[in-house]
């Protein structure tokens, strides 16, 4: 699923090698609703099927597509790192006493902030803003996929990509993601 991802996302940015862009956005579609279907997972047939479905296995052979498919994969992971480091920094790891679900949501909030400002200000915001952006959409269809609507420790999916996309409104934007087009991604 990481490679068929972060394939995707390289796509979406460097284009076809023709300019189309559209290409991956069929692509992130395609594996939205496959990860929906098959209840938060993406089993290799299915993502081999994508690949090929929709035309992205043409592009495979582009070692510039490649090479930025491995640092949109790094990027995602960058976001979840930056997410965790921010619970030590803000101090969230030296609570004594039982948290609420409403101070743990505020502090996934505070956390998910942390990691958007590191995007933000990496030398590499080209990819980690992309990269926390497409994290964000996989975990909201996963969420999607498990059908448990109630918000309980952390946040809604939705809620985290939405703001993340807010805090890195001038990069998501110049990715052509905005807070209007995005839902044509999500379940």
């Amino acid at each position: 699923m990481w490679r068929l991802a972060s394939l995707a996302m390289a796509g979406m940015v460097y284009g076809d090698g023709q300019g189309n862009r559209s290409l991956p956005a069929e692509v992130m579609q395609a594996m939205g609703r496959e990860i929906v279907a098959q209840g938060g997972q993406l089993d290799r047939e299915t993502a081999s099927r994508i690949y090929l479905q929709t035309g992205l296995a043409g592009l495979g052979d582009d070692d510039e597509l490649q090479r930025r498919a491995r640092s949109y994969g790094a990027a995602m992971v960058i976001t979840v790192i930056a997410h965790e480091l921010g619970h030590i920094a803000l101090g969230h790891t030296l609570a004594t006493g039982e948290a609420t679900e409403e101070i743990s949501r505020n502090q996934e909030r505070e956390a998910d902030s942390f990691a958007a400002s590191v995007a933000t200000a990496s030398p590499f915001s080209d990819y980690t803003v992309a990269g926390g952006i497409f994290w964000w959409m996989i975990l909201t269809w996963v969420a999607a996929a498990s059908g448990n609507p109630r918000a309980t420790t952390h946040p809604h999916a939705r809620e985290r990509l939405m703001d993340f996309i807010r805090a890195n409104q001038a990069q998501a934007e110049a990715l052509g993601i905005t807070a209007d087009n995005i839902p044509e991604f999500l379940p």
